[in-house]
């Protein structure tokens, strides 16, 4: 949910950005800062095509088929962009950690998502995040975090991609060895959608305009570190419930594979049997359960 500015299997705004330069600032008294540029280098006018050296589109959806799936896009038009800048700043002292963070997409090719040409476009793309993190004296450890993603849309109808989501974690030390936490993302409503560019489960397309796409996501884990202090173990267990036309998917941040969210899957013939993927549906709710060992060596 966090930094996934349409509901996609991608979070445009949490993901690590390929040929980058950056800087990073020399703590002074527990302040520090990052800024980072990608150069577009894309071939086009209109950011439709793979950045050059880049083997994908820069927005993360791939004209070579999604999974080697010839019937996906042929061209970047569902959220490549040209030059992408970002900036954090943090405060870390003590119990406190504080972070503040804007990050930039320029000319975001949406043109996938149009029915009428000239609606949604291209178009700049925005996201700001303030977080604050405090540990209390009873090993309770409290996370905060508020998003704002936007679009400078043409029409606010058709736009999917702005909205406000936030992010609540505790972390609550057992014992001298383990850890529970919790945590909740909420993701609000868009000022609208693409015209059939969402179906719900019965294949029945989504009208413009405001609609009940919000989405929640529930999760709790369980972190164990053995007496080596090297090994780290975790078990954790999500559940997303995506609003009747959200559709939201886990794993879309990086960690395991991502929940489809396609037409294609559901129906015989679909993306899982080597056939063409369809449009987003909305209302799924998946769960999923993680664990994973960790070793520092």
């Amino acid at each position: 949910i966090m930094g996934n500015s349409g509901g996609d299997n991608r979070t445009e705004f949490d993901f690590r950005a390929p040929h980058a330069v950056w800087y990073e600032s020399p703590n002074i008294a527990g302040a520090h800062a990052n800024f980072l540029v990608s150069p577009g280098q894309n071939r086009s006018t209109d950011t439709g095509l793979y950045a050059q050296g880049e083997p994908d589109c820069s927005g993360g959806n791939s004209t070579g088929g999604l999974n080697g799936n010839a019937g996906q896009p042929t061209s970047c038009e569902d959220g490549s962009f040209a030059t992408l800048y970002s900036v954090d700043l943090t405060y870390d002292s003590g119990p406190l950690y504080v972070t503040a963070a804007y990050e930039l997409h320029k000319d975001v090719n949406r043109i996938g998502d149009e029915i009428v040409p000239g609606t949604i476009g291209i178009r700049d793309e925005s996201a700001y995040k303030l977080g604050v993190q405090y540990t209390f004296p009873t090993k309770t450890t409290v996370n905060v975090v508020v998003e704002r993603l936007q679009r400078d849309a043409i029409t606010d109808s058709l736009d999917e991609r702005t909205h406000t989501a936030t992010w609540l974690a505790l972390t609550q030390g057992l014992t001298a060895f383990d850890d529970l936490n919790l945590g909740w993302a909420h993701v609000g409503r868009t000022p609208g959608q693409p015209v059939e560019g969402v179906q719900d489960k019965f294949g029945n397309p989504a009208p413009a305009g405001s609609s009940d796409n919000e989405a929640n996501l529930y999760t709790i884990g369980l972190k164990h570190r053995f007496v080596d202090k090297r090994t780290t173990a975790y078990l954790t267990y999500s559940s997303l419930v995506n609003g009747y036309w959200a559709h939201y998917s886990l794993g879309a941040g990086g960690h395991g594979l991502p929940t489809r969210n396609y037409v294609g899957d559901k129906f015989s013939g679909g993306c899982q049997t080597g056939g063409n993927c369809g449009r987003p549906f909305s209302g799924n709710n998946p769960e999923a359960v993680s664990f994973g060992l960790t070793y520092d060596f």
